[in-house]
């Protein structure tokens, strides 16, 4: 398969037409009664991403609208190239329903990319550039893209590699896109310069408005996230769910903010966070190319940024900068944090510190990319903010807990928490499984989350059903990992779980069976890993090597076990081996049945 399409344009490069269905194959539509009660309410606006950008560029088309690394860009700026990129597009058949792969670092070109598909009624994946070969296969293989946007270099990967081993495995979409000129241009890559060379942009600006426009309940853009079975999934939005997610975290958001995204842009959290707010509010947007501490506090010191939202592993690293006092951050109004445990004392310094600047701290909130967000605003109680992750933040959704059997648990009980309503998703792409284990008979999605509801509404977590390892914001798939260890010709069982790290949350830790005879390293097991494709977030960081694998009474694997043991070892060998992540392999005497 190279460059496969299915559910595709009806226009085509040289005036080919083509049969277009109703709705993007593989996805799952809302029901028309569901449509017509959201709207109705005013939870869905009926909008789409091209109706929200021309009101954001209408508003003051000369003002500065995007600051990265490398440029500064005006609304009108953003428009033109947006316009220019949509028609090249266009003449190359990319259209209605076709998938494409956008896999750009932050950086403008991300932002410039995104809507310029929305223009064209294709739908952008948006995933991180270290996404490994192995899990860019399976994307690609799962998606069926016709584009894929690239960066020649990031960091120290260069991506001459992987359009080879995607060339000669015949999954190079027929459209690859390189956003860098400083670089050569792999066989069967065209450069982002050259493909829109010819266009004129004020032309481009005028062509673009005649073009066939999405419907607000068409697939806007699919996401990536961990699924309930522990897998990687596909998460298609619709333009109606998400700009209605983000209208409501955006509720505050003012022309005048400035507002910065210093996670990856690929992201569910920075779309409808800072991106969303950007689009929404006609705002400014500062994108920060390497998230670390230091490049976030020059950024919001020299371009005054008024609201940020960090992960508490930048947040952790911001507090514990050596430099922190001579940084200006007086411009900031509000901070906040998300995607994984918020520690309480981490939370009363971050509260602490930007108080001190006249700046609320909001504490931590939950999401995720299927939909169901709760958060915090500035004048909650202290035990609010810091003891819970917060309330549902998005008009017309129903929170509930539910017990082993699927029942509704009362205010305070333990359960899985299980939301519907107009953010939340419809099912995963390509997905019809696991689609029927994820929502209840009542139209419930199960978050694979554990924790209660208390009297007043507010969300606490105590613990996860789905076994996704929450590392510094990025979800880590266990299973995914434990599939490509399994090959290696020394392992006869693995098991991968998460252990506590101070500075990330979590980190992944390898159980593994060796067969009779057979040795291993952790060294020698990431090397085997990397030389199969497998990305940095696909490599163990600890190996404990033990006889058998721990069982529960029933006889199935026993998890829970495996990650007490993680984080006894963890705290055993205290903060610096934790940050570590284990040097070696080490033994430890498991029996092999365990009490459940």
């Amino acid at each position: 398969m190279q460059g496969g399409r299915d559910g595709g344009s009806s226009e085509r490069a040289g005036g080919t037409e083509e049969r277009t269905p109703s709705y993007l194959e593989g996805a799952v539509p809302y029901p028309r009664e569901v449509i017509e009660e959201y709207v109705r309410n005013g939870w869905w606006p009926n909008q789409t991403y091209v109706d929200v950008f021309e009101r954001a560029v209408g508003r003051d088309p000369e003002r500065e609208s995007l600051v990265d690394d490398r440029r500064r860009l005006r609304w009108i700026d953003v428009e033109r190239e947006v316009a220019t990129l949509a028609c090249a597009l266009r003449d190359q058949g990319v259209g209605r329903y076709d998938r494409v792969v956008v896999q750009l670092p932050n950086r403008a070109e991300y932002l410039v990319v995104f809507h310029a598909l929305q223009r064209v009624a294709a739908v952008p994946v948006p995933v991180v550039p270290r996404l490994g070969l192995a899990e860019l296969r399976a994307l690609i293989e799962l998606t069926r893209p016709a584009a894929w946007f690239f960066p020649a270099r990031d960091r120290s990967r260069d991506f001459s590699a992987v359009v080879e081993a995607l060339r000669r495995d015949r999954l190079l979409p027929a459209l690859a896109v390189v956003v860098d000129d400083d670089e050569p241009t792999p066989v069967g890559t065209v450069r982002l310069s050259e493909l829109v060379g010819g266009y004129d942009p004020d032309r481009s600006r005028e062509l673009v408005r005649s073009f066939p426009r999405p419907d607000p309940n068409d697939v806007a853009v699919i996401f990536l996230t961990g699924g309930a079975t522990g897998r990687s999934k596909a998460v298609p939005r619709t333009h109606n769910s998400f700009l209605g997610n983000m209208m409501a975290i955006a509720v505050n958001r003012h022309p005048d903010d400035v507002l910065i995204a210093c996670t990856p842009v690929a992201h569910g959290m920075a779309n409808q966070g800072p991106l969303g707010g950007w689009l929404l509010a006609g705002a400014r947007l500062v994108v920060v190319g390497t998230p670390r501490a230091r490049a976030i506090l020059e950024a919001v010191s020299r371009e005054r940024v008024t609201s940020m939202v960090l992960v508490p592993a930048l947040l952790k690293d911001l507090l514990e900068e050596p430099d922190l006092d001579r940084y200006d951050l007086g411009s900031l109004r509000v901070v906040g944090s998300t995607s994984s445990h918020l520690d309480r004392e981490l939370a009363l310094r971050a509260k602490r510190f930007f108080e001190s600047w006249g700046c609320a701290f909001i504490g931590s909130a939950y999401g995720c990319t299927e939909g169901p967000s709760v958060g915090h605003s500035a004048d909650e109680p202290l035990d609010r903010l810091v003891g819970t992750v917060g309330r549902p933040t998005i008009p017309g959704h129903r929170w509930v807990t539910l017990d082993a059997e699927g029942r509704e648990l009362p205010p305070g009980e333990v359960g899985e928490l299980a939301v519907r309503g107009p953010s939340v998703f419809t099912g995963y792409y390509r997905a019809p499984e696991e689609n029927r284990r994820i929502f209840t008979p009542s139209g419930y999605y199960r978050t694979g989350d554990q924790g209660f509801i208390d009297v007043e509404g507010y969300v606490h977590i105590t613990g996860r059903l789905k076994d996704i390892i929450q590392r510094g914001g990025e979800a880590v798939v266990p299973a995914e990992i434990e599939e490509l260890v399994l090959q290696h010709p020394a392992v006869s069982q693995v098991a991968v779980v998460a252990m506590p790290d101070p500075r990330l949350g979590e980190r992944a830790c390898a159980y593994v069976v060796l067969r009779p005879g057979a040795s291993l390293t952790l060294e020698e097991l990431v090397d085997f890993l990397k030389a199969r494709g497998a990305g940095p977030l696909q490599w163990p960081e600890r190996l404990e090597l033990i006889p058998a694998m721990p069982e529960t009474a029933t006889g199935k694997l026993d998890r829970v076990a495996l990650r007490a043991d993680a984080a006894r070892r963890v705290r055993a060998a205290g903060s610096e081996g934790a940050a570590s992540g284990g040097a070696s392999a080490s033994r430890m005497p498991f029996t092999h049945r365990s009490e459940p």
